[in-house]
């Protein structure tokens, strides 16, 4: 693609190369800038600077479009960016030639880049993602043989003892996982030559292995310097021939398998190997690699203790500097004891065995400090990747908690691994000393210090401006922060503005005040765009809700989401959504989280579903009226209220065959499948006591159930419906918590609410005519957003 693209760059005429230069300057110039929400040019501002007929430069730049030179944003009006720009600046994003209407930059890269993150990126922690550092081609060579079409080409990796060979292989083939290059787990199998006795030899073992009916196979065999010259020989003619004769079945097969061969052995010499093998690998000591990667290996290595021992470990940049700069000698294997060993020291000298572990020099080995480097370069270069860390940071210290993703993660997987100066995810709070990571407040000083270290001249800013720049810096927290954050950097600045105080200094307070005013109107932009509440814990339950969807959306499959009353750690759970192929998340939630926001979280869901089905797995520990609400989503959502071994085992089998997915579960577990029904008088005592009582804050259950059921029998005899069970509790419980919402001034958004009254007037104007007795009887206002919702609700049933 980019060979064709430079073909055509080079058979431009003078117009459209005219054209192609003063969009490139126009989004290169918004790429240093890192306006990325308002990067793009149309034709009427190109054709008054160039003087070029209007018809014509719109001709012109859909050509350069269709030929891949040009991305274009629909819209009133139509904006075009170079796209060779911003492949420089964002080389791991795929960019289409059409972006949809009201779609930007910032938000498609956003999407996309959580994708990859999530994903792609399944060398995080431990291998190198830039040119410069040492497992960057090794690791490029080696995705280059797994995406080989057709069929993988098979790797020899060596090196020294404990390099981090095996995790590389287990990694290699979550890769192909990803890309769906092997069928499941099962295909990854693994051989060592040092446990191939003569009983169980590995002829018979790899025999075995070749002749299971697995469709693709990914064969690790450890230690291969081990094996005779005869099963060399024959490995090797498996190998280049891609077929094997089994003797006891006297056939000949043809396995698809990708074999990686791994050796330790000192005196391996991989010219002898060149055949079949096209690509051998060395993989570097950890000494030979850079100051970035061996950080990356200790602050795994640290938050694996952490979750291991169930312990808050904390430590000085000193203490990791110490770390960082020492020689290992058995590689990852001397880091390792090195490590458990401090910890073990320091946690049996502590008083308090129930505080965090405090490691010190005092409880680094004589040998790690006798082996450190000194190297300037070295240490130049760590200081460059230190700055990054403490820049944001007032502490000296980083704590690691166990048992969650912690702010560690994040920047190792936005910071580190794209550390271009040039990306959004710049510079990311990891750790604090001495305060609770839970507390927004808290996490917002280090923030402010990092906004300032920019020296921006707020006086000179306009308002979008400093909303675009915020924004940039929040959007590398992801949105499932942006609130909280928000939140309390606005809390923070309140009491210094009315106290004028001056304890950042060199920043007047008009400069504070368009900054306070800047983050209010991010914050009114994340409530309109994303539905944020004032409750920053419904914003992200609903929030957490609406990101997967997009990804299952992406990956065009029917979505899975498991609803736990309590998020079990370490059970079958986590186990089970890990094990489905494509992307599901454990949540855990209570009633009063979901309830009030069902409507919300229906049409979110419908939107991004687009037919192919959601499946909601409920635990035993759920409350009962959060499986009654469940009940009433429309067909294509599944909800099955008994997770057994037995139910997760069908789930995982069937779900290879997205396209069928939601009927073939829901006949192969027609037992599980849960309804309620009985009609209104059955329903109306459950919705009041099982539900609605325990769930309102104030109002009063039997005076609004018996408004809303007036109003929805007005309703369906208007709109010429049947009575339906679904339809009627739906009904019950959006009206119930809209009045409560309505009384404490907090409704809900809509998007493109124009365009939906457009299409759906005339069932519009019958609803919002009806909820006239819900108005007068509460003396409230009803926005037509939330008639909208309403809508929604009839249009199901119709």
């Amino acid at each position: 693609m980019i060979l064709m693209i430079d073909i055509y760059r080079n058979s431009l005429n003078n117009r459209e190369f005219e054209l192609l230069n003063a969009i490139h300057h126009d989004t290169l110039s918004k790429l240093k800038l890192n306006v990325l929400n308002d990067i793009g040019c149309d034709a009427t501002t190109l054709s008054n600077q160039l003087f070029i007929e209007r018809s014509n430069v719109s001709r012109t730049l859909n050509r350069l479009c269709r030929n891949g030179l040009l991305t274009k944003i629909q819209g009133r009006p139509t904006l075009y960016f170079d796209k060779t720009a911003v492949a420089y600046y964002f080389p791991e994003v795929f960019l289409p030639d059409i972006l949809p209407l009201n779609v930007t930059l910032l938000r498609y890269l956003e999407e996309n880049y959580a994708f990859n993150i999530r994903t792609g990126h399944i060398f995080a922690n431990f291998f190198g993602t830039l040119e410069q550092e040492a497992l960057f081609n090794l690791t490029e060579e080696a995705k280059a043989a797994l995406y080989y079409p057709s069929e993988s080409l098979s790797l020899l990796l060596y090196g020294q003892e404990h390099t981090g060979k095996r995790e590389f292989a287990k990694r290699l083939f979550a890769v192909g996982l990803n890309r769906r290059l092997f069928p499941n787990k099962e295909a990854y199998y693994y051989l060592d030559c040092n446990d191939c006795s003569e009983s169980t030899s590995f002829s018979k073992t790899l025999e075995a292995i070749l002749m299971t009916k697995t469709t693709r196979k990914f064969i690790v065999i450890d230690s291969f310097h081990l094996l005779t010259d005869k099963e060399q020989h024959k490995l090797k003619k498996i190998i280049n021939e891609k077929s094997y004769f089994s003797p006891q079945e006297k056939m000949t097969i043809r396995p698809n398998c990708m074999f990686l061969l791994l050796t330790s052995e000192p005196s391996f010499d991989p010219s002898q190997f060149t055949d079949p093998f096209s690509i051998t690998l060395d993989m570097p000591s950890l000494d030979q690699r850079t100051m970035k990667e061996k950080l990356l290996f200790i602050l795994s290595f640290f938050q694996k203790e952490a979750d291991a021992i169930q312990k808050i470990i904390r430590f000085s940049y000193n203490v990791l500097n110490c770390f960082t700069l020492s020689r290992y000698p058995r590689n990852i294997l001397s880091l390792e004891l090195e490590i458990k060993r401090a910890i073990a020291l320091a946690f049996h000298q502590q008083v308090d065995q129930k505080s965090p572990i405090n490691l010190t020099f005092d409880h680094l080995s004589d040998n790690l400090l006798n082996n450190m480097q000194t190297d300037t370069q070295m240490i130049d270069e760590l200081y460059h990747i230190y700055h990054l860390l403490t820049s944001p940071i007032d502490k000296n210290d980083i704590v690691l908690m166990p048992n969650q993703e912690s702010l560690l993660t994040r920047f190792i997987e936005k910071n580190i691994l794209y550390d271009r100066n040039h990306l959004p995810y710049n510079k990311l709070l990891i750790a604090t000393s001495k305060e609770s990571t839970d507390s927004p407040r808290e996490l917002v000083r280090p923030l402010l210090k990092q906004f300032y270290n920019k020296k921006l001249n707020l006086q000179q800013l306009s308002h979008p401006q400093l909303v675009t720049e915020i924004q940039v810096h929040f959007s590398s927290l992801g949105f499932d922060q942006s609130a909280a954050l928000l939140n309390g950097l606005v809390a923070y600045f309140d009491p210094l503005l009315s106290n004028q105080d001056d304890s950042l200094a060199d920043h007047t307070y008009e400069s504070m005040t368009a900054v306070t005013q800047a983050c209010r109107d991010f914050l009114s932009y994340l409530k309109q765009q994303y539905h944020f509440k004032a409750n920053e814990h419904e914003a992200l339950f609903l929030q957490t809700y609406i990101e997967d969807a997009l990804l299952i959306a992406q990956n065009s499959r029917p979505a899975i989401v498991v609803v736990t009353g309590t998020l079990p750690r370490g059970e079958i759970y986590t186990t089970f959504a890990n094990s489905l192929p494509y992307t599901t998340k454990v949540i855990s939630m209570e009633a009063a989280q979901l309830l009030p926001h069902a409507q919300t979280l229906t049409s979110h869901l419908k939107r991004l579903d687009e037919g192919k089905g959601i499946v909601f797995l409920i635990n035993d520990d759920v409350p009962k009226e959060v499986l009654t609400l469940l009940s009433t989503y429309p067909r294509d959502y599944l909800v099955i209220d008994k997770m057994t071994i037995q139910t997760l085992e069908k789930v995982v089998r069937l779900s290879d065959n997205p396209f069928n997915f939601i009927e073939d579960l829901s006949r192969a577990l027609q037992p599980d499948g849960t309804c309620l029904t009985g009609g209104p008088d059955t329903l109306i005592p459950i919705i009041k006591q099982d539900i609605l009582d325990k769930s309102l804050v104030f109002l009063n259950p039997t005076k609004i159930v018996d408004s809303a059921v007036s109003v929805f029998y007005a309703i369906i005899h208007e709109l010429q419906m049947a009575y339906d069970d679904s339809l009627f509790i739906r009904f019950l419980l959006h009206v119930s918590f809209m009045v409560e919402r309505m009384l404490l001034e907090n409704c809900l958004t809509y998007q493109n609410i124009n365009l939906f009254i457009n299409e759906h007037h005339e069932i519009n104007t019958v609803i919002d005519r009806q909820m006239t007795i819900i108005r007068t009887t509460y003396n409230i206002i009803i926005p037509q957003s939330e008639i909208a919702y309403i809508t929604e609700i009839f249009l199901d049933g119709k």
